[in-house]
């Protein structure tokens, strides 16, 4: 049987057709399972049938730079398609984990190995490191179950992490430490409650509880509000460390153009109290005879007066990167000063 030539023009181009759909079926399942993973064609046959059905239809008049093209174009397709369903995923687990605490202990172990800053009190560590210790705590009362646990878990350690020298941040768990919340006089309740181991008040700690909104912002200011007051704030034209002498103890004074007295020194005087007295008067020049006299130019400054009377300059134009390390230098200016005292 013969054909004519345009009848076999026909039927090669025909076989060409049938060729390339076949071929780029193959290469569609080849693109799938190098971007997505043979065990994920089962479930993506639809976008598979769909590519197909587009591919096919793109290149009924095939050419290899189409064939390519239309390859390439599938295949970023695919590729960004799982991405972004992968990233979903995660997001979705994330949150899950943060969340859902994993309805137990577990959940409660994972969030207190990724809480660095928020230690786990218990009554021996309350009695030796917190109770009357001259350290501002944030403390967290809480049961597992109670409402706004994780909310107030990580407020706390912001608040922790921005007050670092300062303040520090525990967490008390209620159902275990029950001794310990009824001895501060804390009863479990269907809500955590934050509360600040403070000194502002008085010589001894004490425990106020916050009532405000929960947020850092606000949260910080009350942490600050009631961060020790040992330090007395002096007029330096009417001061004189000789008329402040009491219980033998050596004495500090901070010089600087602050109004108020500064956060690090108040944390300073809780430290410290009962073994200097503290003292701090805002400044904006060094016209006062005992700056004078003692050669202080530059703000701040802390000048001490030893036991037997002595005034030397322990620091002037301070400056600090941080609170966490002003704080840890001038510890080490007060242990140094306390030494020569013979204390």
């Amino acid at each position: 049987m013969h054909m004519t030539f345009s009848q076999m023009k026909r039927r090669r181009k025909t076989m060409i057709s049938m060729v390339m759909r076949r071929v780029t079926q193959d290469l569609m399942e080849v693109i799938l399972v190098i971007t997505m993973g043979t065990s994920h064609l089962v479930a993506l046959e639809v976008v598979l049938v769909d590519g197909r059905q587009w591919v096919v239809k793109e290149i009924v008049n095939p050419s290899p730079l189409t064939l390519v093209v239309t390859l390439v174009l599938v295949g970023v397709h695919l590729v960004l398609t799982s991405v972004i369903c992968s990233l979903a995923c995660l997001a979705v687990v994330w949150v899950w984990v943060k969340y859902s605490g994993f309805s137990g202990s577990g959940g409660q172990n994972m969030r207190s190995a990724s809480s660095g800053s928020i230690e786990n009190i218990n009554s021996q560590f309350f009695n030796k490191r917190i109770k009357d210790q001259g350290m501002t705590w944030l403390l967290l009362f809480y049961t597992p179950s109670a409402k706004g646990y994780h909310v107030l878990e990580s407020i706390a350690e912001d608040v922790a992490n921005s007050l670092q020298g300062a303040v520090k941040a525990g967490k008390i768990n209620c159902l275990v430490e029950k001794t310990l919340c009824k001895d501060l006089g804390v009863s479990p309740s269907k809500s955590s409650r934050l509360y600040v181991y403070s000194y502002a008040s008085g010589g001894r700690g004490s425990l106020v509880e916050y009532t405000g909104d929960f947020d850092t912002k606000s949260l910080k200011t009350f942490c600050q509000d009631y961060l020790p007051r040992f330090s007395k704030r002096v007029d330096l034209r009417r001061f004189d460390f000789s008329s402040q002498t009491m219980d033998n103890l050596p004495q500090v004074l901070l010089v600087s153009t602050k109004k108020d007295t500064p956060v690090m020194w108040r944390a300073l005087s809780g430290l410290y109290n009962k073994r200097f007295m503290f003292y701090d008067a805002e400044v904006h020049d060094a016209s006062h005879p005992m700056l004078k006299r003692l050669g202080v130019e530059n703000f701040p400054a802390v000048i001490g007066r030893m036991v037997n009377g002595e005034e030397h300059v322990l620091r002037e134009g301070i400056t600090v990167k941080d609170l966490k390390s002003g704080i840890s230098d001038l510890r080490a200016m007060l242990d140094d000063f306390e030494k020569k005292n013979g204390r």
